[in-house]
């Protein structure tokens, strides 16, 4: 009987709650446990400075899938805000790496920005998975290309009906609020006119649904949908 041919694959999964490392673990166990022939090495990191470190050795050894928390830590030194940016780095330097968006979040403008940005092959909502979910949403990015979760696909579908778009003018205004920046230092850091600005405003609040009138209530509103 010939030997069974074994395919390796180099997995990164970066997150910083040690629990969902486990169960990405025990899911890439359980895929090899049924199928001999599929092995991982993985590689873990659990803040933004430690994946961007670990991304730097692999422009010479292949990555074919990393698992992405989109909330990770802010990186000032490297200037990383989040696992958003962590993201658009792979599709940028490794093109050919497949990446599976692994998030709490489940606002439809915060799912579409990370879609925009770097179009992942996988988007799981953790609330939806379990070890087996977990080895199907790995099998299936890793062999057929795509796989969006449940609550995930429910929220893109609402999305097919609503006409809204935030642009990066738009996040910036958001993130400068959230760092208390009046409307001055706006007019200085965008190029746009302070009635440009206010309107911006107006309609980011109209969009995003606040209820309230001042900066205050539309920055708690972009933090509670994950946008800031």
């Amino acid at each position: 009987m010939s030997q069974l041919l074994k395919t390796t694959y180099n997995v990164l999964i970066i997150d910083d709650h040690p629990a969902i490392v486990d169960g990405f673990k025990n899911a890439l166990n359980f895929i090899s446990a049924e199928d001999y022939s599929k092995q991982f090495e993985v590689f873990s990191a659990s803040t933004s400075e430690m994946a961007y470190q670990a991304l730097e050795k692999f422009p010479t050894k292949r990555l074919d899938l990393v698992i992405l928390d989109i909330s990770l830590p802010p990186c000032e030194k490297l200037k990383i805000d989040s696992g958003e940016d962590i993201g658009e780095l792979i599709r940028l330097q490794l093109p050919e790496t497949k990446i599976m968006v692994c998030t709490f979040h489940s606002d439809r403008f915060r799912l579409q920005k990370i879609i925009k940005r770097f179009h992942p092959e996988g988007f799981i909502c953790k609330q939806d998975m379990d070890t087996k979910d977990f080895s199907t949403a790995i099998t299936n990015v890793l062999l057929k290309g795509i796989y969006y979760s449940r609550s995930i696909v429910d929220v893109l579908k609402q999305t097919a009906f609503i006409d809204i778009e935030l642009d990066k003018y738009d996040f910036l205004i958001l993130k400068e609020l959230s760092n208390g920046a009046k409307m001055k230092e706006l007019v200085e850091l965008l190029p746009f006119t302070k009635s440009a600005i206010d309107k911006r405003r107006c309609r980011l609040k109209r969009n995003l649904e606040v209820q309230g009138d001042s900066d205050r209530d539309l920055v708690l509103n972009a933090k509670k949908r994950g946008l800031i």
